[in-house]
């Protein structure tokens, strides 16, 4: 054999092992229930594709369809994740790809170096300062695998208040973990509209930081 040959044959190796497939069988779609491949209704397949993302399926057996598709890079969530009931209907989406990452405030009202003028009315949700907190604490639900993890934090999100009082989120200025940092992301996405701020009474856009700090209970 000569070396082009075997310097193939170790790549090859290589990229078989980087590919390779694990599979577990399990009694139970919450993967609680570890058994045979005879006797199990459920599957866990994991494997990690070119681009160096580890997926995780969960896969029915009989039906042959997808529970759960979970995506890390660097050990982090990453990507889209797929949540359906064991029978395969669609429960969830969770889009990691949205989360934005940024300490730069956006250079308008509400940002600390832009000068407001003495007639500047910030935005508020509902009845009171604290109805924005009020919300988060009705609305926001601890992502499951973060609770099994003994995950928490503080999160900071930025988010524009358009002169319409709807809600753009802008970007997370200091991040927990993803899993909680998405589930915050969406909380304040999915927000009723706001009262905007107001220069002399007309409507402007503006900024908000919103700080979550999500202690397991």
């Amino acid at each position: 054999m000569n070396f082009r040959s075997a310097l193939f044959l170790v790549f090859f190796g290589i990229s078989l092992l980087t590919h390779a497939q694990t599979t577990t069988f399990y009694k139970d779609a919450g993967l609680t229930k570890m058994c045979s491949e005879k006797k199990a209704k459920f599957k866990r397949v994991e494997f990690t594709d070119d681009e160096g993302t580890k997926i995780i399926q969960v896969l029915n057996i009989k039906s042959e369809c997808l529970v759960k598709e979970e995506k890390y890079k660097n050990d982090l969530p990453a990507g889209v994740w797929w949540d359906y009931d064991e029978d395969c209907n669609f429960v969830l989406e969770r889009d990691f790809n949205k989360l934005v990452y940024s300490d730069s405030l956006l250079p308008i009202y509400g940002n600390k170096e832009v000068e407001l003028p003495e007639d500047f009315v910030m935005a508020q949700y509902g009845d009171s300062p604290t109805g924005v907190l009020t919300y988060i604490s009705h609305n926001f639900v601890y992502p499951k695998e973060a609770r099994k993890q003994g995950i928490s934090g503080k999160i900071y999100l930025q988010i524009l208040i358009k002169e319409t009082g709807e809600v753009e989120v802008v970007s997370i200025i200091k991040s927990a973990h993803p899993l909680l940092d998405l589930n915050a992301w969406m909380v304040l996405e999915n927000m009723p509209n706001w009262t905007p701020a107001t220069i002399g009474g007309k409507p402007v856009q503006s900024i908000y930081i919103i700080p979550m700090n999500l202690q397991l209970g």
